[in-house]
């Protein structure tokens, strides 16, 4: 009988746990209630038919980089509101990285630079840059639609002349021709053509500039998302921007900021939670100075696995400060009245990954997703945010 009672109590436990594991629900929680939020009534109209162009900006670690969450997310919200264009992408290819609406070819003259490998390059927004190689070198770089695309467009370059003494060229895909001469030397500028894809920029030999991103809209309204993601990355390395990055941020125009990291700080076993609150209230600050209409996105760390296998834990060893990054973020958003998006929520709650490797939707090193997994996921927060703009 006593046996029989333990046993019972046993299942008991196993149920309540279960329940308590998959209680989460994925909502899009907008922690302001003010009625005047301008990038909602601008979403607002846009649902309403008027002819208006949205702009997402997703900043974010390895799970923005590889573009398959924020291309899903792209594709679903340019599927209901119509498509404006691509977005800001980098100035070329990076390894182990992947944007789904452009390829990049170049004469491998460029030399592509991350602050996540030098500290002593002036990084934009985005803290990817391009440099022209050495003095001696000619070269190129021609973007190209990953699909049949007509549209005219609006290409807007972030561009630093350093040595220069001969204009930028540039050819768009029929064929116009445009010269781009250099401001004064060592500023940041913004230069727009208008043209089709492909697009080339190309410099003579003797002519040394840094690229930052490039936007490339089409001129009709609808959604434009632009991901900026860095594998390996942490918020806090928005400090190594460079001292002006702000302006590269009020050039995106964006409506709504995404911030997707949280990963990479679940991995630290000495997270300073302290400095990496700080960091991020700071760049909120800069984000709101800046774009004071835009709204901000925080997108909780995912659930992150440090084993998958342990005989002692069922649901395998969560980063060791997962739950303090995910706990900030949460509590960080609802006191600066921000938007907030759990990504463990979405999953189905606590001790889902291995779940989720199992169904195929994750990888087995319990840090990242597959394809499906990442659609999975961003097919729910698209119409979460469809469904707010109603």
């Amino acid at each position: 009988m006593k046996k029989s009672l333990l046993v019972l109590l046993g299942i008991i436990l196993l149920s309540a746990c279960s329940i308590a594991e998959s209680t989460e629900t994925p909502r899009l929680i907008n922690y302001n209630h003010s009625v005047n939020q301008p990038w909602l009534k601008k979403l607002q109209q846009l649902n309403q038919g008027k002819a208006v162009k949205f702009r997402i900006l997703q900043l974010g670690d390895s799970h923005t980089a590889s573009d398959f969450f924020s291309g899903e997310l792209r594709r679903k919200l340019q599927q209901h509101w119509g498509d404006a264009g691509i977005g800001w992408i980098y100035p070329n290819r990076v390894r182990g990285q992947v944007l789904e609406r452009v390829k990049y070819s170049d004469n491998q003259a460029i030399s592509l630079t991350s602050l996540r490998d030098k500290d002593q390059v002036e990084f934009p927004l985005g803290g990817i840059t391009a440099l022209s190689g050495n003095q001696d070198n000619h070269y190129s770089v021609t973007i190209s639609p990953t699909k049949e695309d007509n549209q005219l467009k609006q290409i807007t370059f972030s561009l630093r002349p350093l040595l220069v003494q001969q204009p930028l060229s540039i050819i768009d895909g029929k064929g116009s021709k445009f010269k781009i001469k250099p401001e004064q030397s060592g500023n940041w500028q913004y230069i727009q053509v208008e043209g089709k894809l492909p697009v080339t920029y190309s410099s003579n030999e003797g002519n040394l500039w840094q690229f930052g991103s490039i936007n490339i809209e089409n001129q009709s309204s609808g959604i434009v998302l632009s991901a900026m993601g860095i594998n390996g990355s942490q918020l806090t390395e928005f400090k190594k921007w460079r001292e002006n990055w702000t302006e590269d941020l009020a050039q995106t125009q964006a409506d709504l900021i995404i911030l997707a990291y949280g990963t990479n700080e679940s991995l630290n076993q000495n997270l300073d939670l302290t400095n990496t609150e700080k960091a991020w209230r700071e760049l909120i600050k800069e984000i709101r100075q800046t774009l004071p209409n835009a709204g901000i996105l925080v997108i909780s760390a995912p659930e992150t696995l440090q084993k998958t296998q342990s005989s002692r834990q069922r649901c395998g060893v969560r980063t060791v400060s997962l739950d303090r990054i995910q706990q900030m973020q949460k509590r960080l958003a609802k006191e600066q009245k921000l938007l907030y998006w759990s990504w463990q929520a979405a999953m189905g709650g606590k001790c889902s990954m291995k779940k989720w490797i199992k169904q195929g939707l994750a990888r087995q090193d319990g840090v990242h997703f597959t394809l499906k997994g990442y659609q999975k996921t961003a097919d729910i927060l698209a119409t979460q945010l469809i469904k707010l703009a109603k």
